[in-house]
């Protein structure tokens, strides 16, 4: 064996350390997000209101309406932050908005973020003076409501909600258009006196806090309420009720929502102005509903979704219900055009499997597969193996076969259904997918197996070097 000089080995070993090093660096860019993927695009901010006793609203908007590029933002909110100990006449309750200092972020320079201005933000007290509940959380109605107590024209209030750009607004404006100009027979705002009824301490809008406070609100599908703007009636002092329902494709068109079918999650439901979506088993709920009477609308997510049935069977997706301290209910019904049908059969042997489970996962109105409006429906196959999923909306499906009796599973198979025409897919059971299989790699685990493949293969090249050294050694020592 050939002794190699200092100079080559030196060379392998600059080599090895490259490879281990450039191995290093592409686990590091995995994990490491950009700073572009990192940069903030939203802000919460204290918008104000022209009540002295609710004087800001807190709000969620992006970086474009409070760093001067927006041209009609925030920031054209001038004046010095509320201050609760002076009397504000009624032509002069101008206060400004407050933003915070986030230059860095791409904000700007922010608004009144002073001492007394943080103050109001985090709801802390500064000199003796307690701002808690100054900056709350408001729905669009409660908001309404305030600046109507407040002295503020219908007009000019939904023209500053049109204004604001609230990430709360969301979901209501795409139902309604505008506030200033609603379109068609969405739910409009009214100064009628059901309108202007107090604020309650309780969110209209799902996901918001209470107002007065920074707290978290109801979770998706709930909403509360207490004003009722396209309702009628409600006294003062009646217990408040809720209304509740559920969305769904009815399948086999008997307008009873089985277990088997579709839910419809993230569909807009909206009662006179609070809204909501629907969870993902499709239903809504709507809390602490003033007594009167009430228009549901439920808005149709897709083109190719065909209305069959609501509650009070007039099939427009709009329900008339009566609130009188109890429950009232609006369902609403739909169904597609699209069929899945296969046979489920067993790997091996290629007999079919009768009473086959057959799940097939929806990727929802969203179209995406993987996101929160997923839904599943499950049918059964036949003595022959055979089974179909009817009346099925449009998009991407994912279905699995399970035999019952062994728990093995087919291969997850995706189809897409686009329109009338049944769509074929063979499921196949085999005992390597049975039920509590082992999990593939992803994500963080992909760099976790690149680390581990990293350590392996330093101390392969650790011990070839040190191998060498040892035969470099034993030849040097055998020629002298």
């Amino acid at each position: 064996m050939n002794p190699i000089s200092p100079r080559a080995r030196r060379a392998r070993m600059f080599r090895c350390l490259t490879g281990l090093m450039l191995v290093a660096a592409s686990a590091i860019l995995v994990q490491s997000p950009s700073p572009a993927e990192a940069a903030p695009s939203r802000i919460t901010i204290c918008h104000r209101t022209h009540s002295t006793t609710n004087p800001y609203r807190r709000i969620t908007v992006s970086v474009s309406a409070v760093n001067g590029s927006g041209g009609n933002d925030h920031s054209h909110h001038a004046g010095s932050p509320f201050d609760p100990s002076f009397a504000y006449p009624p032509n002069a309750k101008n206060w400004g908005d407050v933003i915070p200092d986030a230059a860095s972020d791409g904000h700007g320079s922010g608004q009144n973020w002073t001492t007394v201005g943080q103050a109001i933000f985090n709801g802390t007290s500064v000199g003796g003076t307690s701002y808690a509940g100054t900056c709350g959380a408001m729905s669009a109605q409660q908001f309404f409501n305030t600046e109507v107590a407040a002295g503020e024209s219908t007009s000019s209030i939904l023209a500053d909600l049109d204004d604001q750009g609230a990430e709360e607004d969301a979901t209501l404006l795409a139902a309604i258009g505008s506030f200033s100009n609603p379109t068609g027979s969405s739910p409009s705002f009214s100064t009628s006196t059901t309108t202007t009824t107090a604020m309650s301490t309780t969110s209209t809008t799902a996901g918001s806090g209470a107002t007065g406070g920074t707290g978290s609100g109801s979770s998706t599908g709930t909403t509360s309420t207490t004003a009722g703007s396209s309702g009628s009636g409600g006294g003062a002092g009646e217990a408040p009720g809720r209304v509740e329902g559920h969305v769904w494709i009815d399948s086999d068109g008997d307008s009873v929502r089985d277990a088997e079918e579709l839910p419809l999650a993230g569909v807009t439901v909206v009662l006179g102005i609070a809204s909501t979506t629907t969870g993902a088993d499709g239903s809504f709920l709507f809390t602490n509903v003033t007594s009167g009477t009430y228009e549901v609308v439920a808005y149709t997510p897709s083109t190719d979704v065909v209305l069959t049935w609501d509650s009070d069977t007039v099939v427009d997706w709009h329900v008339v219900v009566v609130v009188t301290g109890g429950t009232a209910v609006a369902d609403f019904a739909a169904r597609g055009d699209g069929t899945i049908v296969g046979v489920v059969r067993d790997q091996d042997t290629a007999a079919v499997v009768a009473g086959a489970v057959v799940t097939c996962t929806w990727g929802g109105i969203d179209g995406t597969r993987g996101t929160g409006d997923d839904t599943s429906l499950t049918v059964y196959s036949g003595a022959d193996g055979g089974f179909a999923a009817e009346n099925l909306p449009h998009g991407s499906y994912q279905c699995v076969g399970e035999d019952p009796a062994t728990g093995e599973l087919s291969k997850a198979r995706t189809v897409t259904v686009a329109g009338s025409t049944p769509v074929t897919v063979a499921l196949s059971v085999d005992e390597s997918n049975a039920a509590g299989g082992g999990l593939a790699f992803t994500g963080r685990n992909l760099t976790v197996a690149m680390l581990l493949g990293l350590l392996v293969a330093g101390s392969g090249c650790w011990l070839l070097v040190a191998a060498r050294l040892r035969q470099d050694g034993a030849d040097s020592r055998a020629t002298r």
